[in-house]
């Protein structure tokens, strides 16, 4: 058995669970996760050896720099699972630190990542943004998946519906567009719809398990994303493979999944809070006009599609050779170099 030191941010995020959703499809190879301090320790100690090192987040060594002088470098990977520092997305200003210079911060990811021999990234848009600018490390695109025999829609009608139940998932944090959300909600709330949300740690959100999240979604009639970027957008995979139709803005993996109206919608995110109402008005039109009338069509649409291409039992199963990045990938792992393949293709 060959050992992956497998450095998390926090051992009780979400990174952890990718590490148990990887174990079945890694062979031979054993997973251990540990916090950026435990990893420091254990490498100093020789007699404590790793076959290979894996940081879930390349941003990694920015909070706990020590690691840099511990590090194997030659077999270490790194992943990129958004784009803080790096830019891009709908609004690049919300990638970085107020006060900071976008480009000198895009120079200084470029050189921290071109240490690596390898490294992931979880969407067609960073991979894209990527591959020019690291010409001697291999860039891998390994996308999000989702545990679709877990995630699965309502397995009975668990109340009567009246107006729909609209919800969405994420920090409360500049990138996810909150104040879009909650003006929507303040306009449409008891009204169009009924809006119920998860918020970990800020705004006295909770902080819900799996089985929490799945009775989230099995609650909710539509998902909606407002965020200026995101690297893939986990619980609009996990909504989806619920049944659930993505009224979201056009990021990460967004549109490779969402087709127009078939598994959902796109709606223009807004700069300023009293802007937002324009998201409330074109939800506003799904949930009145169109997605109320056809939602069990589109949610069907939606995981449907999931089951059949993303999660397949008989897909590819990834190696650590191969990078991946998640238990359940839509193809196998596309690197840098590669001609570009469609994903819409996958039956999503």
């Amino acid at each position: 058995m060959k050992r992956i030191a497998y450095i998390v941010d926090s051992v009780a995020w979400v990174q952890m669970q990718r590490a148990e959703d990887l174990r079945p499809y890694l062979g031979e190879y054993e997973l251990i996760p540990m916090s950026p301090t435990v990893a420091w320790r254990a490498m100093r100690d020789v007699r404590i050896p790793f076959d290979a090192v894996w940081l879930a987040s390349w941003r990694i060594l920015f909070a706990a720099p020590e690691l840099e002088s511990v590090l194997p470098w030659e077999k270490t990977l790194a992943s990129v699972t958004s784009h803080y520092q790096i830019g891009g997305g709908l609004k690049p200003e919300t990638c970085f630190r107020k006060g900071t210079d976008p480009a000198e911060e895009f120079r200084k990811a470029i050189e921290v990542l071109g240490r690596f021999p390898i490294i992931t990234c979880n969407s067609r848009i960073l991979f894209e943004m990527l591959v020019p600018k690291l010409p001697m490390t291999e860039v891998v695109l390994a996308q999000n998946g989702v545990d679709a025999e877990f995630f699965t829609p309502v397995p009975y009608v668990a109340r009567h519906y009246g107006l729909p139940t609209v919800g969405w998932v994420g920090k409360d944090k500049g990138a996810k567009n909150i104040a879009a959300f909650m003006a929507t909600y303040q306009k449409l709330d008891h009204h169009s719809a009924l809006f119920h949300m998860v918020v970990p740690k800020k705004r006295g959100g909770p902080v819900k398990t799996r089985e929490g999240m799945r009775n989230f979604y099995w609650q909710t009639d539509f998902l909606v994303c407002t965020s200026w970027f995101e690297g893939s957008p986990n619980g609009c995979l996990e909504g989806a493979s619920c049944g659930l139709p993505i009224i979201t803005t056009p990021v990460g993996n967004m549109p490779e999944l969402v087709t127009e109206g078939t598994t959902g919608w796109f709606i223009d995110p807004t700069a300023e809070r009293e802007e937002a109402y324009e998201v409330a008005d074109q939800v506003d039109v799904f949930l009145v006009e169109e997605a109320a009338r056809d939602r069990e069509r589109v949610g069907g649409a939606a995981h449907g599609g999931r089951s059949r291409g993303l999660t397949s039992p008989t897909s590819a199963r990834p190696t650590w050779s191969q990078g991946c990045g998640s238990a359940r990938t839509t193809s196998s792992p596309r690197r840098s170099g590669e001609r570009s393949s469609n994903f819409a293709k996958r039956s999503l």
